[in-house]
C-alpha cells in the first residue's frame, strides 16, 4: 500500500515537473524582442568610425573622411560660458523642452537671421537634433502612414520613420548635370492617401546640395494643395556656401501652420558633443515633442543651455573664419576630384560632404557601395561611407571636414586607386 502510494506520488511529481518545464519553455519562447526593433540597425557612420579607430590603434595609416562633424573645436567663448555656468551651480534638472533663457535665444536667432517669428510655446529644445527629429516623427506619424523623402537622405530618417510604424517613401531627384532640380509631376506621382509628411534637408547630408529659392518656392506652392506636415531639417544652415540659406517658410510663409523647422548647435558651432537641438512649429506638435522629452531624456543640462544661449546670441559671426575655411576645403576637393576620369558627383553647395558616383569601378568583387568602401579602405587607407545607407548604392559619401593635409593625402591616394 505504501509502495503504491509512493509510486503515484512520484508519477504525479514528474508530471508536474514536465508541465512546469513546458510553461517555462513557452514563457522563454515568447520573450522575443519587439517587432519594431527588427527594422533597426546600428548607425553605419558610427560603426565605420569605430572600425577606423580600431585600425588606427593597430598602427594602420587611415584617413578618416567618414565623420559628420566639424574638425575645429567649439569656440572658446562658448566653452568658457559653460564653465562659468558650472561654477554658478547650473548642474540641476532644468525644464523639459528647454528653459526660458535658451528658448528666447532661439526665438531671437530665428527672427534676426531667418526673418521668422514664433512664440515661446512654439519652440522646443532637446538632446540633439536627432532626438528632436525622432520625437517629431513619433508625434505626427501613425502605423501605415507614409513619409516622403528625397534621395539621397540622411540615414537616421529611415530608422525614425520606421520605428514610428510608418513607411519611408523615397523620391529620386534629378542630378544629371551635377545640380539638383525639382520635378513637381514626378513628386506628385509618389503621393498617396497615406502620405502624412514630407521631409526636407537643405543643405543636404549626404548630397551637399542646397535647394535654390526658386526650387523651394515651386515645391512650397505645390505643397499648399496637400494636407501634409513638412519637416524641414536645416541643421547645416550656416554651411550654405554659394547662396544665402532660405527656409521654405521664407518663400511660402503660408505653410507655417504645417511646417516644423529643425536646427541645432552641433554643426553650426561645432558643438556635436554638447547635444543641443531644437524645433519650431505649431504648438500642437511642439507640445507633444516636449512631453516625449519629459518621459525620455528629461532636459538639457543647465550649464549647456547657458553656453548655447550665448552662442545663439553671437550667431554666425562667431564662426565666420571656420566657415570660410570649410568653403576653401570644398573648393579644393571639387577641383581635385573633377580631374578623376569617370568620377561623377553632385556639386556640393553646402554642408561639408561630397557624394561621389563610383559605379564605374564596380566589378565582381566590388559590386556595390559597401564592398567598394571596403576595397578603398584596404587598398588606400581612405575611409568613406557607402551610399546604400543613404538610398543611393552607386555612390559613396566623403566628408571634407578634415585638415588640409589629410585632404591632400586623401586625394593622392584616391587618384592612385581610381584609375
Amino acid at each position: 500500500m505504501v509502495l503504491s502510494f509512493f509510486i503515484v506520488y512520484i508519477v504525479g511529481l514528474f508530471e508536474r515537473l514536465l508541465s512546469l518545464n513546458a510553461k517555462i519553455y513557452i514563457v522563454v519562447s515568447m520573450m522575443n524582442i519587439s517587432t519594431r526593433m527588427s527594422c533597426l540597425k546600428p548607425s553605419a557612420t558610427v560603426s565605420l568610425n569605430e572600425k577606423v579607430a580600431r585600425l588606427k590603434k593597430e598602427g594602420k595609416s587611415i584617413i578618416n573622411l567618414v565623420i559628420g562633424e566639424p574638425d575645429y573645436p567649439t569656440p572658446s567663448i562658448i566653452v568658457e560660458e559653460g564653465i562659468k555656468a558650472l561654477k554658478e551651480g547650473k548642474t540641476k534638472y532644468g525644464a523639459s523642452g528647454g528653459g526660458t533663457l535658451l528658448k528666447n535665444a532661439i526665438l531671437d536667432k530665428v527672427q534676426r537671421e531667418n526673418n521668422l517669428n514664433y512664440t515661446l510655446d512654439e519652440v522646443v529644445a532637446g538632446i540633439g537634433g536627432k532626438e528632436i527629429l525622432f520625437h517629431i516623427f513619433l508625434s505626427i506619424l501613425d502605423p501605415e502612414d507614409e513619409a516622403l523623402i528625397f534621395t539621397p537622405y540622411w540615414l537616421s530618417y529611415k530608422a525614425h520613420v520606421e520605428l514610428s510604424g510608418a513607411k519611408l517613401v523615397e523620391v529620386p531627384l534629378d542630378f544629371s548635370d551635377g545640380h539638383v532640380s525639382i520635378d513637381i509631376d514626378k513628386i506628385d506621382s509618389y503621393f498617396t492617401p497615406r502620405t502624412k509628411c514630407v521631409i526636407l534637408n537643405s543643405p543636404n547630408n549626404p548630397g551637399g546640395y542646397a535647394f535654390s529659392k526658386d526650387n523651394l518656392e515651386k515645391l512650397g506652392r505645390y505643397l499648399l494643395s496637400k494636407n501634409v506636415w513638412i519637416v524641414s531639417d536645416e541643421i547645416y544652415e550656416y554651411f550654405s556656401f554659394d547662396r544665402e540659406h532660405h527656409s521654405i517658410l521664407n518663400v511660402v510663409p503660408e505653410l507655417q501652420d504645417r511646417t516644423i523647422i529643425v536646427n541645432g548647435m552641433s554643426k553650426s558651432f561645432s558643438m556635436t558633443g554638447w547635444r543641443v537641438g531644437y524645433a519650431l512649429g505649431p504648438r500642437s506638435v511642439i507640445s507633444k515633442v516636449k512631453s516625449l522629452e519629459s518621459q525620455s531624456s528629461t532636459c538639457i543640462p543647465g550649464f549647456i543651455e547657458q553656453a548655447s544661449s550665448l552662442a545663439l546670441k553671437h550667431g554666425k559671426e562667431l564662426v565666420q573664419t571656420q566657415l570660410q575655411t570649410m568653403k576653401m576645403r570644398r573648393d579644393f576637393m571639387v577641383e581635385q576630384l573633377s580631374s578623376i576620369k569617370n568620377l561623377g558627383f553632385i556639386r556640393p553647395q553646402g554642408a561639408f560632404y561630397m557624394f561621389l558616383n563610383v559605379s564605374h569601378w564596380y566589378s565582381s568583387d566590388k559590386k556595390d557601395s559597401l564592398s567598394f568602401c571596403e576595397y578603398l579602405l584596404s587598398g588606400s587607407g581612405v575611409a568613406v561611407v557607402p551610399g546604400v545607407v543613404f538610398g543611393k548604392d552607386e555612390y559613396v559619401r566623403l566628408s571634407y571636414a578634415a585638415s588640409k593635409a589629410d585632404l591632400e593625402e586623401a586625394v593622392v591616394r584616391l587618384k592612385k586607386v581610381l584609375v
